[in-house]
C-alpha cells in the first residue's frame, strides 16, 4: 500500500511526479552556481591530475580510430583497458570521446548531470519503497544536496557510482517485490554502468546489501507459503546476473587478465585498507559540513572523505523512524547503514577490520568513509518512511517529535553560542582578496557562525510544519532546499571547486598536440611531470604532450613497474638517461646483477635479462649504430636499425601480455629485460623492427558487451507505456546509440589522416601559383611524409613548444628572404613560436584539410599589428649577474588588459647568454605588495650569438581586474645574461590560430 503526506494523492503528487526531475535540476545547478556558470573549475587534485588526464587520453584513441588499449605516456605504459579507473568500456565515455571530447567543459558537465541523475534516481527508489511523488521530490533533492557528491567530486569514479546506485536499488526492489524481466533487466543495465564507470568500492559493498535484501524477500514469500514467488525471485535475479555478466563482459575480462600482474588485486593489507576513515572530528559535518574545512591534521583524514552530511532535516526524521513501524526493506537498510556507519570510521572501531577479515572482497579497497554512503541511503530512506507515516506519528508520539526536533535545535542553539564567543579568538571574518579565498579561509567557528543560523530556522521551520493543522509539502520542500542548498552552497568551497578559470585551463590544453607524435630519441627523463606546460594540472602531464614518461600517477600500477622504481633505484635512473628505445651497450644476466652496484652515469644502457632469459653471443652498441623513429601510435613503435654486429633493442614500455616484436617484417621472439621492460636480439645490419601490443579478443568483448546493452535498453523503451516521456528516452537512447557508433567507426588513424590531408594541401597549394615556394613542414613524423614532396623544397621543423623558437628561426632563416608555406602535419605551432614567425612574415594565404593547416608566409618589415606596451631596446644591453640579476619590469593593471580582450599578451626578448647562465622570463600577478600569480619561463638557447625567445599569454588567463600583471627577465645562473631587448605587446587575436 502506497502512503504520503496527509492528503494522499493529490494535483500537488501529480505536479512532483512529473516536474520533480526539474525541481531537483534546477536546485543543483543554483547550489554549484561556481561550476554550472563556468566561473570556476572543478577542484585540483585527482580531478585534474587524474581523471582529466585519463579521460583526454581514452578520448584521443577514439579520435585516433582505435579502441584505448595502451597507454605509453606514463608510468611506463600500461593496458589503460584493464584500468577499471579509467573507463575505456564506459559508454557514456565512449559516445563523448569521439564526438564532443572529454575536455575540462565536458567533465564539469558531467559531474553537474551526475549529481542530478542521482537526485532524480533517489526520487525514483523512494516511490519504489511505497512512497508518494511528493515524498519522493523531497528525499531526492536531499540526496543530490548531500555531501557525498560535494565531498568526493574529486573521485569522480565515485560520483559516477553515486548517481546510478539508486537506480540500480529501485530496480532491484521492483525485481525483488514483482518479479518480471523488465525490472531484472533494468537492474542488470545499471549494474553494467556502474561496472564499467563507477568505483567498483561501492559495488562490493552494495553486493552484500542486495543480497541479504533478497534473502529477506525469499525468507518472508516462503513463510507466506508462496513458492512461486521464490522461483520468480531467483529465476529473474539470475536473468539479471547474467545480462549483467554478458554486458560487462569486457570490463571482467580485463580484470581477470590483469589481476596475476597487479599487486593490490591479492588484497590489501590493513594499514593500506584502513586509511582515510571517517572521524570524530569529520562528524561535525553532520550538521554543519563547512565547518570541518580541509585542515587534515585537525579532522584526522583526508577533507574528501569528512564530508557525511545527509541534512539536519533529514536526520531528524531518520530518528522519529525508531518511534514508528518499519517494514522489513526499512529495518534492513537501516541495519545495514548503521553497521556502514561503524565501519566508517575505520581502525578507531573494531568492525571496519572484522569486515576487511571475514567478507570477501571487503579487502580490496582504502578508504573506510566510502561506507558512509550507505549510512546516509539509510537515513534517507527511514526519513521517507517516517513522512509517509506522518499522521499516524503525530497523533501517536507528538511529545517525542517536539523532543527530537526541539533537541536538534538546541544542539544547533550551543554550537552558535560557543561559535559566537571562540570567534573572537580567531582572525577577523572574510580575510582574503577575492571570493574564494575568503570562502576556502575561514576559521573553523566562523564558518559555524556563517551557516548555523539557517540550520536553526530550517528546524524552527519543520516544527512549525510538524505541529500545523495544515502541512504543506512545498513548504517541507522549500525547508530542505534553505538548510541543504545553504550547507552545500558553503561546504563546496572545501572539496569541490578549483579557485581557477576553465577557459584559462582548456584554452592551454587545446594549444597541445592531439592524436599520436612520433617521440624523439632524448633521454625519457626530459619527460617529465609538473606544473610548467599546464599550471594547474601536475601529474599525468604527457598524456596531454604526448611524450612517453617514466612520469605519473595511478594506483593501478602493474607490479614489475612498481618494483622497478620502488626497490632498483640504481638501474630505475639509469634507463631514465636513455630514449625510449635504445641499444643495450652491456647485457648482464639476473643473477650476476646487483642493484647496489649500478652506476646510472656510467650504466645507462645496461640491460638486466629476466631469470632464465638468453641471449645469443656478445651484443654491444657501437658508436656507429643509429636507431630511428619509422612510425609510433598509442599501441606500438617502429624504428629503422643499422647496427654493425648484433645488438639488444630494448623499449622502454612495461611488458604485459599482448606485446610482440617483428624484425623486418618476421616475428621474433621478446626478451624480458630490466625487471619490468622488455626487447630482442637484434641481427647486425639495416632493419625495421616493429614493436605493437594487441589484443583480438577486444573487439568482440566490445562488440557483445555493447550490442547487449543498446538491445536491452530499447527493449526496455519500446516496452513502457506509450506517452511523452517514452517517446524521449527512445529519442535520446537513438542519440546515444549514434554517438557510440561515431566514436567506433568514424575515425581514421592519425598515420592515414595527415599523409591524405598533406597530399590534398599539396595540390591546392600548387593550384594557387605559388606551389613552388619553400615548405617548411611543421611535424614529428617526416619519414612517413618524406616521399610526398619529391622534387619540392622542404624542411623539417618541431614547432609544438616555445622552447623550439631557436630551431625554426633557423630553418627559416636558411631558406632567406622569399615568400615559404609553413605546414602544420600532425604538430600545432606554439603561440610564443606563431608570434615569432607573424613578426617576420605577413600571412598571404591559409589552406585547411582536416587537422592540417598550411599558410603561405611572405615575408614583412612590419611587425604583427598589436600596442607596444613595453620597450627596452639598448644598442649596450643590459647585464644581469649574481649582483643584479633582473631587468627592471612592465607592470600594468589587469582591467586596462581586460578592457582590450580578446587578445594575447606577447613578451619577447634578444639576448645573450655564455656559460652557465639561466635566463628565464618571468610574469606575474600582484595585488598591491602580493604575488597572486606567478610563472618563471626558463629560455634554452645559449651561446655567443643573440637568441630570442617568445613567451605568449591570452587574456583569458587574466580573472582579477584589480591585479596589476608584471613580466621581467631574470638570471639564476652563476654566469651572465646581456639582454640586449625586452618588449611586451598587447596583440588582439588568438595566437593559436593561423
Amino acid at each position: 500500500m502506497k502512503h504520503g503526506l496527509p492528503g494522499g494523492p493529490t494535483a500537488a503528487d501529480r505536479w512532483a511526479r512529473r516536474w520533480g526531475w526539474a525541481v531537483i535540476a534546477l536546485s543543483v545547478l543554483l547550489v554549484y552556481w561556481p561550476l554550472s556558470t563556468f566561473t570556476y573549475g572543478l577542484v585540483q587534485g585527482d580531478t585534474l591530475d587524474c581523471w582529466m588526464p585519463w579521460r583526454w587520453f581514452i578520448a584521443s584513441a577514439f579520435q585516433d580510430g582505435h579502441f584505448p588499449l595502451w597507454n605509453p605516456y606514463q608510468q611506463m605504459g600500461y593496458p589503460i583497458y584493464t584500468d577499471l579507473q579509467g573507463p575505456s568500456w564506459y559508454p557514456v565515455v565512449i559516445a563523448l570521446g569521439g564526438t564532443v571530447g572529454l575536455s575540462l567543459w565536458t567533465l564539469q558537465g558531467l559531474f553537474l548531470a551526475y549529481v542530478i541523475v542521482g537526485g532524480i534516481g533517489f526520487m525514483q527508489l523512494v516511490r519504489t519503497l511505497g512512497a508518494d511523488a511528493r515524498i519522493g521530490l523531497v528525499m531526492g533533492l536531499a540526496y543530490a544536496l548531500g555531501g557525498f557528491f560535494t565531498g568526493h567530486q574529486m573521485h569522480f569514479y565515485a560520483v559516477i557510482s553515486g548517481a546510478w546506485l539508486p537506480w540500480l536499488l529501485a530496480a532491484q526492489l521492483r525485481l525483488m517485490e514483482q518479479p518480471s524481466w523488465r525490472p531484472a533487466a533494468a537492474a542488470a543495465v545499471f549494474q553494467f554502468l556502474l561496472l564499467t564507470g563507477g568505483n567498483h568500492t561501492f559495488t562490493l559493498i552494495g553486493t552484500w546489501l542486495l543480497l541479504v535484501l533478497i534473502v529477506v524477500h525469499v525468507v518472508r514469500a516462503w513463510s507466506s507459503g508462496d513458492r512461486s514467488l521464490v522461483a520468480r525471485i531467483v529465476g529473474y535475479e539470475a536473468l539479471f546476473a547474467g545480462l549483467a555478466l554478458v554486458m560487462a563482459c569486457g570490463t571482467l575480462y580485463a580484470w581477470w587478465e590483469v589481476s596475476p600482474y597487479l599487486s593490490r588485486a591479492a588484497g590489501m593489507d590493513y594499514a593500506e585498507s584502513a586509511i582515510n576513515p571517517f572521524t570524530a572530528h569529520a562528524a561535525w559535518s553532520w550538521f554543519f559540513p563547512y565547518a570541518v574545512g580541509t585542515d587534515s591534521t585537525w579532522l584526522g583524514t583526508d577533507p574528501t572523505m569528512a564530508n557525511g552530511y545527509m541534512g539536519v532535516l533529514v536526520l531528524v526524521l531518520a530518528v522519529l523512524a525508531l518511534f514508528r513501524r518499519r517494514t522489513a526493506v526499512e529495518n534492513t537498510i537501516g541495519l545495514f547503514g548503521l553497521l556502514c556507519l561503524l565501519a566508517s570510521f575505520g581502525a578507531a572501531l573494531p568492525v571496519h577490520h572484522w569486515l576487511w577479515s571475514l567478507v570477501p572482497g571487503l579487502d580490496l579497497f582504502r578508504f573506510p568513509s566510502y561506507y558512509l554512503w550507505f549510512t546516509a541511503l539509510a537515513a534517507l530512506v527511514l526519513a521517507a518512511g517516517t513522512l509517509s507515516q506522518w499522521d499516524a506519528l503525530i497523533a501517536t508520539k507528538r511529545r517525542v517529535v517536539v523532543a527530537v526536533i526541539g533537541v536538534a535545535g538546541l544542539l544547533v542553539l550551543v554550537f552558535i553560542i560557543r561559535a559566537w564567543a571562540m570567534h573572537y579568538r580567531e582572525p577577523p571574518f572574510f580575510q582574503g582578496d577575492y571570493l574564494a579565498e575568503r570562502l576556502m579561509g575561514l576559521w573553523r567557528w566562523h564558518r559555524v557562525l556563517l551557516v548555523a543560523p539557517v540550520t536553526l530556522l530550517a528546524l524552527i521551520g519543520l516544527g512549525w510544519w510538524a505541529l500545523g493543522e495544515r502541512r504543506r509539502w512545498w513548504l517541507l520542500l522549500a525547508l530542505v532546499l534553505l538548510e541543504m542548498g545553504w550547507a552545500t552552497t558553503m561546504a563546496q568551497w572545501n572539496t569541490a571547486i578549483g579557485d581557477y578559470s576553465p577557459a584559462m585551463l582548456q584554452g592551454r590544453i587545446d594549444e597541445l598536440p592531439r592524436g599520436p607524435v612520433w617521440p624523439e630519441l632524448v633521454p625519457m627523463g626530459e619527460n617529465t611531470d609538473g606544473s610548467a606546460t599546464l599550471k594547474y594540472i601536475w601529474k599525468n602531464v604527457q598524456n596531454f604532450e604526448g611524450r612517453p614518461s617514466h612520469d605519473g600517477f595511478n594506483s593501478f600500477w602493474l607490479k614489475d613497474a612498481n618494483i622497478l622504481e620502488t626497490q632498483h633505484a640504481g638501474l630505475y635512473a639509469a634507463m631514465k638517461r636513455q630514449p625510449f628505445v635504445y641499444l643495450a651497450d652491456s647485457i648482464v644476466p639476473l643473477e650476476q646483477y646487483d642493484p647496489a652496484t649500478v652506476n646510472p652515469a656510467k650504466d645507462s644502457a645496461l640491460v638486466v635479462l629476466a631469470e632464465g632469459a638468453n641471449v645469443p653471443g656478445p651484443m654491444r652498441r657501437e658508436r656507429s649504430d643509429t636507431v630511428a623513429v619509422a612510425g609510433f601510435d598509442h599501441d606500438g613503435i617502429s624504428v629503422h636499425t643499422s647496427t654493425s654486429g648484433p645488438a639488444f633493442l630494448l623499449l622502454q614500455q612495461a611488458w604485459f601480455p599482448g606485446w610482440s616484436a617483428t624484425v623486418d617484417g618476421t616475428p621474433v621472439e621478446l626478451v624480458r629485460a630490466n625487471i619490468a621492460a622488455f626487447g630482442i636480439a637484434l641481427p647486425s645490419g639495416s632493419h625495421t623492427v616493429s614493436f605493437r601490443f594487441e589484443k583480438p579478443a577486444i573487439p568482440w568483448l566490445l562488440g557483445i558487451s555493447l550490442i547487449t546493452f543498446f538491445v536491452t535498453c530499447f527493449a526496455l523503451a519500446f516496452t513502457a507505456p506509450p506517452r511523452p516521456s517514452t517517446w524521449l528516452l527512445i529519442a535520446l537512447l537513438a542519440l546515444f546509440f549514434l554517438a557510440v557508433r561515431w566514436s567506433l567507426f568514424s575515425h581514421w588513424p592519425k598515420a592515414k589522416r595527415v599523409p591524405a590531408a598533406v597530399q590534398a594541401l599539396l595540390g591546392e597549394m600548387d593550384a594557387t601559383g605559388k606551389g613552388k615556394a619553400a615548405i617548411v613542414v611543421n611535424t614529428g613524423r617526416y619519414p612517413a611524409l618524406d616521399s610526398l614532396f619529391e622534387g619540392r623544397e622542404a624542411v623539417q621543423v618541431r614547432a609544438e613548444r616555445a622552447s623550439r623558437l631557436g630551431t625554426v628561426l633557423r630553418a627559416t632563416d636558411r631558406i632567406g628572404n622569399a615568400p615559404l608555406w609553413w605546414m602544420d602535419a600532425g604538430l600545432p605551432v606554439a603561440p610564443a613560436v606563431r608570434a615569432a614567425l607573424l613578426d617576420r612574415y605577413r600571412v598571404d594565404t591559409v589552406l585547411t584539410e582536416g587537422e592540417v593547416v598550411v599558410a603561405l608566409l611572405v615575408p614583412s618589415e612590419d611587425k604583427v599589428p598589436g600596442t607596444d606596451l613595453y620597450d627596452s631596446s639598448n644598442k649596450d644591453g643590459e647585464l644581469l649577474h649574481g649582483d643584479s640579476p633582473w631587468t627592471a619590469a612592465w607592470r600594468m593593471s589587469a582591467a586596462e588588459l581586460l578592457a582590450k580582450a580578446p587578445g594575447s599578451i606577447v613578451v619577447d626578448a634578444a639576448f645573450t647568454a655564455a656559460g652557465r647562465p639561466r635566463p628565464t622570463i618571468v610574469i606575474e600577478r600582484r595585488r598591491a605588495e602580493r604575488i597572486t600569480d606567478y610563472e618563471a619561463i626558463p629560455l634554452s638557447d645559449t651561446g655567443a650569438a643573440v637568441h630570442t625567445a617568445y613567451i605568449v599569454r591570452n587574456l583569458r588567463e587574466l580573472r582579477h581586474p584589480d591585479e596589476e600583471v608584471g613580466a621581467y627577465l631574470w638570471n639564476q645562473g652563476p654566469d651572465s645574461v646581456l639582454v640586449r631587448d625586452l618588449r611586451v605587446r598587447l596583440i588582439p587575436r588568438d595566437l593559436s590560430k593561423w
